[in-house]
């Protein structure tokens, strides 16, 4: 199968998206005019991204930028504890694992940039790059990638560059590249692990907190892409992605009517208005221990 060379750029977008990954889908429906409507929440930081199309949804994706420097600047303590054990590596065999914890992986490396933990850094960047190998893209990987990625890794801002860099691409790659299954299983565990840094850090953050609120679309997005996929161990995780959500349905919400803006030229649709989501200390519990089970899934 044909690869082009944006694909291993992408995932690592991929997984920089993880931390706190925010996403809407909404049903392609062309205006009267012909003129596309994208909804996007231009003015919520966790909303506000490229929009990406998948299988005929369009999905919003945020900067991953943003919530890496949202956990760096809470001043929310380094908890080595969180990540995937580097030994796990070795014991995933098949594509599902690898996929999903290529992901992993990922997340926990974008983690890992926020603290300077250099030598860590460099492992859990060559177990993904390993992992990639395994998925059959390594040979996709640009070369100056690692090379900027081992010039910068005492250098968080440029590390933040690099990653607004590659996730530019990640709208290019889910229209063009013909793995969406792999892509999609990155995503997710890439997600999983973030949401699973970030309930750590919420119960010490109210922003966080909030954040790991506002995850109900993002987790209605990867239940919908999950669905399209019969494999059991996708079954799988879906089922415990479904019971996440019921968690997440219960949640007390409250809605801001902002008149929308509409951009011709670019014919898109912002969406000013705000929704606040308030998770009580039960319900935080409850996340915490649900994304425990379903990261297990992933991380054996």
């Amino acid at each position: 199968m044909k690869f082009n060379h944006t694909l291993f750029r992408t995932c690592t977008g991929l997984f920089a998206c993880s931390l706190l990954l925010t996403a809407c889908v909404e049903e392609e429906k062309p205006a009267e005019d012909t003129v596309e409507t994208v909804e996007v929440k231009k003015s919520d930081e966790a909303l506000a991204g490229q929009i990406v199309k998948f299988e005929g949804e369009i999905f919003s994706i945020p900067s991953p930028v943003q919530t890496a420097i949202l956990i760096q600047t809470s001043e929310v303590p380094y908890d080595e504890s969180l990540l995937n054990d580097k030994d796990n590596a070795d014991t995933y065999i098949n594509q599902f694992q690898k996929a999903m914890n290529m992901g992993v992986y990922g997340a926990d490396l974008a983690y890992l940039s926020n603290f300077n933990n250099i030598a860590l850094s460099i492992d859990y960047f060559n177990i993904v790059e390993s992992l990639a190998d395994d998925l059959g893209i390594k040979n996709n990987i640009d070369p100056m990638l690692m090379i900027r990625f081992h010039d910068n890794m005492s250098n968080r801002d440029s590390l933040y560059a690099i990653n607004a860099e590659l996730y530019q691409e990640i709208n290019q790659y889910l229209k063009d590249n013909e793995r969406n299954e792999a892509a999609s299983l990155i995503l997710a565990g890439g997600w999983i692990e973030g949401l699973n840094i970030s309930v750590n850090a919420a119960k010490i953050d109210s922003t966080i907190r909030q954040r790991v609120g506002e995850q109900q679309s993002a987790l209605n997005s990867l239940v919908a892409i999950m669905s399209k996929y019969d494999d059991p161990q996708v079954n799988e995780f879906r089922g415990g992605l479904n019971e996440l959500a019921e968690i997440y349905s219960g949640m007390e919400r409250s809605y801001t009517y902002v008149k929308p803006i509409t951009d011709p030229t670019g014919k898109t649709t912002y969406i000013n208005s705000k929704t606040r989501v308030v998770v009580s200390d039960e319900e935080l519990v409850q996340i915490e221990e649900k994304v425990k089970e379903i990261r297990q899934i992933i991380i054996g």
